[in-house]
């Protein structure tokens, strides 16, 4: 292989590297951003939420199940 074919493969390769490590930091940018989001999100509901349950009254427990077994006859 030529001195000059090779020389320019490795420009070239170095330029895909470079574009595809530029995308990834983009990408990455982008997810991180989108996470950041959700996460707000999920905080202020959360926090809505739970104001939400202390204002209501709390519930009363229900009765306890009665059993339909008889006793054993003795």
């Amino acid at each position: 292989m030529p001195k000059d074919t090779r020389n320019s493969l490795l420009k070239t390769r170095q330029q895909r590297e470079h574009r595809h490590d530029q995308l990834t930091i983009a990408v990455r940018g982008i997810v991180q951003q989108e996470k950041a989001a959700q996460d707000a999100k999920t905080a202020k509901l959360r926090a809505l939420r739970l104001a939400r349950e202390a204002e209501q009254p709390p519930e009363p427990e229900p009765a306890p199940r009665r059993s339909r077994r008889k006793a054993p006859a003795g």
